[in-house]
């Protein structure tokens, strides 16, 4: 039996699903937000080809990490921008540093 969370990869080939970055949701193919309606995932002949596409995604919205899966549904890669990863670490790193702890209110 199939789980439905994950795609049908044809024999072969591999498939891409999108998610935002910060949140891990889900994304469509055309970059919503999941919410039980539309495609998940892309499927393409090689991870060559799988792993092109994912940068290109990720150049147009550093915000989206691709996972490529194999017809195994292995994730065999994940695709984001470093540089970008690296921003939003940064931020919350920042934004930690500038709570005050309970204890430097008395």
């Amino acid at each position: 039996m199939s789980n439905p969370l994950n795609p049908q990869v044809p024999k072969g080939q591999f498939a891409i699903i999108q998610v935002e970055l910060r949140t891990g949701i889900v994304l469509t193919i055309e970059g919503v937000r999941y919410t039980g309606q539309g495609e998940r995932f892309l499927f393409f002949e090689t991870l060559d080809a799988a792993s092109k596409k994912s940068r290109d995604i990720i150049r147009l919205n550093p915000e989206i990490e691709c996972a490529i899966q194999d017809d195994q549904n292995r994730q065999v890669a994940t695709i984001r921008d470093e540089s970008h990863v690296g921003a939003i670490r940064e931020q919350a790193r920042k934004a930690r540093e500038q709570k005050q702890k309970w204890w430097k209110f008395w």
